[in-house]
Parts: structure tokens; sequence; C-alpha cells
């Protein structure tokens, strides 16, 4: 987009609306003006702005901009790299796969810092306060409460010291572990039981969530588009995929990050969210 035109875009009476409660620290408010703003643009619009958005520091209002349309080609601005450098830090402390975090991430909140869901779980990787409290108990981490999950830094310390308790309950298995993250630990070993011995591709399809059947697959798809994002080797979407009852992931099966973009396309723009 020129500057031009994203001047023009900025000077729209919703637009400078939606500027002015941001600058008087109103975020809610100018979330739900950018919100309204967004459902009445057409499709044509919507890219210009995602571009808008991602100029401001907004990822997460790019995200929305393209959700739900046709415009489903602009990876730079649908899978933001705002948070991958505490991401980085983090997932190194932790042992973890940073691709699968920020996938995670991204699944989670769609990028947005200030998140909060129906249950109370909240910001980029809708850490409840509970299982943060216990977190920090159990790590010795200073814990504040609730408001300090709110703060990315924070948020995804916590978020990715809970992934690595997860991993070592699980075997470091993201196909466990991300459904963990959804549904509970317990609502995975109860599964783990009655749906032994399977595929993971079988296991996943057959889970009695819904939710836990669409979560685990678009984590999976946005960590392989993460992968390119980050600049790093692209793992085919089944490398992420041990069976169940195995553990390790397999480290191998990169491919070129076009030829792998273009194989998940399907998966990831299909799903909720993306």
């Amino acid at each position: 987009m020129s500057k031009e035109e994203l001047a023009e875009f900025s000077d729209r009476p919703e637009i400078r609306r939606v500027q002015a409660l941001q600058q008087a620290g109103l975020k809610n408010w100018s979330s739900s003006e950018w919100n309204l703003a967004i459902r009445r643009m057409d499709d044509a619009e919507r890219p210009l702005a995602a571009a808008y958005a991602t100029v401001e520091g907004w990822p997460n209002r790019a995200i929305l901009a393209l959700t739900g349309s046709e415009n489903q080609r602009y990876y730079d601005w649908r899978f933001p790299v705002d948070y991958a450098p505490q991401v980085t830090k983090h997932a190194a402390a932790q042992n973890l796969d940073v691709a699968w975090v920020l996938g995670l991430m991204r699944s989670e909140s769609a990028m947005a810092e200030d998140a909060v869901s129906s249950a109370n779980a909240r910001g980029l990787m809708q850490v409840l306060p509970g299982t943060a409290a216990a977190l920090a108990r159990r790590h010795s981490y200073s814990y504040s409460g609730s408001g300090q999950l709110m703060q990315a830094e924070d948020n995804i310390r916590f978020g990715t010291t809970f992934l690595r308790e997860l991993m070592n309950k699980f075997g470091d298995n993201p196909v466990l572990v991300s459904g963990a993250y959804n549904a509970g630990p317990g609502a995975v070993n109860r599964w783990l039981t009655t749906l032994p011995g399977q595929d993971a591709a079988i296991w996943i399809e057959i889970l009695p969530f819904y939710e836990t059947r669409d979560y685990i697959p678009r984590v999976l798809a946005f960590s392989t588009l993460y992968d390119w994002r980050l600049g790093q080797p692209v793992r085919r979407i089944s490398s992420r995929m041990p069976p169940p009852d195995s553990g390790t992931m397999s480290p191998g099966n990169a491919s070129p990050a076009v030829a792998e973009v273009a194989c998940i396309e399907r998966s990831a723009v299909a799903l909720p969210g993306s």
C-alpha cells in the first residue's frame, strides 16, 4: 500500500475516532470502533485496513481486518511476528519449538495482548490467573495478579512455562500438548485411555470435543506458516504429528517454504480464526 493510500485511509472519520480513543488510553472502545469500521468495509478495502493496523503496531487488528474476507494471501499481516523476540527468548529457556509456540499463540488470542476470554483466560497465550498463580509457586516467579498477564513479556513467560510442564507430562508430543492446552491435561489423559493406538490424524478426528478437534490442526498449520515467517526450514505438518503414544516429534521433513505454504493453504484459510 502506498503512503498516500494509508494517509487517506487514516483520515476517514471512523479511523480518526479509532486513533483518538487509542491515544486517550481507551483501548477497548478503540477496538470496538475498529471492529465496527471493519464490518462496514468490503473485501477490496480490508487489505488497506490490515496495512494500516500493521503500521500502527496493532497485529490483532490486522488479523481481524482480513478474517472472513477473501484476502487470505496476505501472510505477513495474517501471521505477524511482532512478539517473536519475546517468544524466542522464553521458548529457548523452556526448550520449545518457537514456530509452534507462535502458532499456538496465534490460535489462542489472534495476537491480542489484551484478550480476555469468557473463562477469564488472559493475554496473548490466554493464561488463566489460577494457572499463573500455581506456576509462580512452583517456579518462584513474581506474580501480582491477573493484570500482570496482560503484559506480553509476563504472559509469554507463564505460557511457555506451562507448555514445558505439559511437554514433560506428555512426552514432548505437540499434538497431545496442544490438546491439553485447549481442553486440559485431564481430558487428554482420558482420551489416551479411551482412544488408544491411533494414528495422530485419526486420533484428532475422533476426539469428542469439536473445539479441540478444530484447535489442534489449526495450531499445527499455523506452526508451519510460522516456520516460513521466521525464515527457517519449513516442517511438514505431519512432522509435528507423532502417534499419540510415541512422544517425540520427527526432526526432519523440511521443505521449501513456497511449496509448503501452498500445501497447507487449503487447511489454514478454512480454519476459524484464520
